[in-house]
């Protein structure tokens, strides 16, 4: 039987979205590597600023202006960048210590729920006969992992986790719509049986 449009753009929207929530996954798995390098660079930028005030005020030479105009140097500031510029990217990064493990927890079973919704959504473009249920679950599962994930997120009150939730609601409401669609889509074609039930039409 011929596949009907509607089962190719779940399909090909399903593998998508399970090849990014893969690679999500990944990058979250290694988030907490990459926020303890940025604090270090960080750090480091904001004692080379401390380091160069306290040698000019202890040979009394006065203010590092940058490369500023001569009007613009009295009201200057006297380093670039500022400490509150670097404090608030301090405060970026600032999460609580359960929160590092939980982005290695959720992206262990990321990569679990995205390659098992990677699956479904194969397994629906070749018109498998049990294709809609493997598929309703993964979309379901997938969206109650992104509720978990938004909710522990937000409970971290940070300014990551609130990036985090961001990502989470776009995966929420594109799930929901593929789950809505093969829902009130007619099926007709999950029922045929023989070699016509896998072909690619």
């Amino acid at each position: 039987m011929k596949r009907p449009g509607w089962v190719t753009v779940v399909g090909v929207l399903g593998i998508i979205m399970g090849c990014l929530g893969l690679l999500g996954a990944g990058q979250t798995m290694m988030m907490p590597q990459i926020m303890e390098f940025q604090r270090q660079m960080f750090s480091g930028i904001e004692r080379a600023i401390e380091n160069e005030q306290k040698q000019r005020e202890s040979k009394g030479t006065p203010p590092k202006q940058g490369g500023r105009p001569r009007e613009w140097r009295g009201t200057a500031p006297a380093d670039w960048p500022p400490k509150e510029f670097l404090g608030l990217f301090n405060k970026m990064l600032a999460v609580p210590d359960w929160f590092n493990t939980w982005l290695v927890v959720s992206g262990i079973l990321g990569l679990l729920v995205s390659g098992f919704s990677l699956y479904a959504a194969i397994v629906l473009l070749q018109l498998k006969r049990h294709a809609v249920t493997l598929f309703y679950f993964a979309a379901g599962i997938s969206i109650g992992f992104s509720v978990v994930k938004a909710a522990v997120a937000l409970s971290a009150a940070s300014f990551l986790g609130l990036s985090l939730v961001a990502g989470g609601t776009f995966g929420i409401v594109v799930n929901g719509v593929l789950l809505i669609v093969t829902a009130t889509a007619d099926k007709r074609a999950f029922t045929a049986t023989g070699p016509s039930a896998t072909t690619f039409v």
